[in-house]
């Protein structure tokens, strides 16, 4: 899905009825409500439409997913047809599910009846669609897909859920990080989780910076890191905040690179200045190199430099030396500059 495409999924899932510049886009001049006599000229012209979506033309695909959305309810049967096609291409199939979710809530009703469809491929994706909406009313629908008894709708379920961002579902999220069998559940509702921004979240994802599994502990760090800035802020209670940043330093020694590489990151994001030191000391790891200076390009920058220059002074190894002062030098840089770069790369640091 092109960035032009997710930025019109957004803007149309957020009105409830076509706009009259939508009505006319449609094929409706006059820009009014479509009668029941405009019924069956709607459904012809949504059928020629949904065939449109198959083109390998993405500027065909791109016009006929707009003017779908346009179209509103007149769309959703077709469109769910050709979700349910299990001979229809799979690209079709996720083509017309993207254009549910443009449609938005008039297509609520037929998704949400389609995560109860035979088919797992077809419950997933509607799920998932449930979550582009972005439409909370759908979270109670998508809970009960997460008790599905196939990991991929479970999988879908979770991501749609952080979507849409409610409160509500916290709870069951947290059961399925600690619970759930499948790898692939328990590492999205960690990210869901993040997603979330509650609280109560916080101490879930520390367990899962001890769990057994690497992508558990991977993914808890990174969840960790997307609730960084409400951290950072001291919006969530320093009790919380204190806890995350010792389980995210204890994670920077975890024998897996990624686990290392994503603590650190949510270290940056926190701004955590009593991980300055640790982070430099990463600079030693040529895998995670960049990862420690853009983390530490995050934080307060004297407490960067000074840790960075300690790297510098006392290492005996040229390689670390030359790559500590390096990033000493990109702070100084920023800081002249009078704006810090975060979550910029830095070239020419090897």
């Amino acid at each position: 899905m092109t960035t032009a495409f997710t930025a019109a999924i957004i803007l149309v899932a957020m009105t409830a009825a076509p706009s009259e510049p939508a009505l006319k886009e449609a094929g409706n001049p006059h820009g009014v409500a479509r009668s029941r006599a405009d019924a069956p000229a709607s459904a012809a012209a949504a059928a020629r439409l949904v065939a449109d979506l198959a083109s390998v033309d993405e500027k065909v695909q791109t016009e006929a997913r707009k003017r779908l959305a346009a179209l509103g309810e007149a769309a959703v049967a077709p469109l769910m047809k050709v979700l349910g096609d299990a001979a229809a291409p799979q690209p079709h199939r996720l083509a017309a599910a993207e254009t549910l979710a443009a449609v938005g809530r008039p297509a609520q009703a037929a998704l949400i009846g389609t995560l109860k469809h035979a088919d797992t491929f077809v419950r997933a994706t509607a799920a998932r669609t449930l979550g582009l909406t972005g439409d909370v009313q759908a979270v109670g629908a998508v809970l009960d897909a997460l008790r599905d008894k196939e990991p991929a709708v479970r999988e879908k379920a979770a991501w749609a859920l952080g979507q849409l961002g409610n409160a509500a579902a916290l709870l069951d999220l947290i059961a399925a990080l600690r619970t759930d069998p499948s790898l692939d559940v328990r590492t999205t509702a960690a990210d869901a989780l993040g997603r979330l921004g509650c609280r109560a979240a916080i101490e879930p994802l520390i367990e899962g910076l001890e769990d057994e599994q690497p992508p558990i502990r991977a993914a808890s760090a990174k969840a960790l890191g997307l609730m960084g800035p409400l951290l950072a802020s001291g919006a969530r209670g320093e009790l919380g905040r204190k806890k995350a940043v010792a389980a995210l330093l204890a994670a920077l020694a975890d024998k897996h690179g990624t686990v290392r590489a994503d603590a650190a990151e949510a270290l940056g994001l926190m701004r955590e200045r009593t991980a300055a030191e640790s982070l430099a000391n990463l600079l030693a790891d040529a895998d995670l190199r960049m990862v420690a200076i853009e983390a530490l390009g995050r934080i307060d920058e004297r407490a960067a430099l000074r840790a960075l220059e300690k790297v510098a002074a006392d290492t005996k190894d040229e390689s670390l030396r030359g790559a500590a002062e390096a990033a000493a030098g990109f702070l100084r840089s920023s800081q002249r500059d009078g704006h810090r770069k975060q979550g910029v790369a830095t070239p020419h640091i090897l």
